[in-house]
């Protein structure tokens, strides 16, 4: 359970990341 949590916590980061780039790149 813990490394699915950490794993989740990790993923979380990257797709907000990836969300930021979208819309810097939209606002473009």
């Amino acid at each position: 359970m813990n490394a699915d949590q950490k794993k989740q916590q990790g993923f979380t980061l990257v797709e907000a990341l990836i969300s930021f780039l979208i819309l810097a790149v939209g606002l473009l």
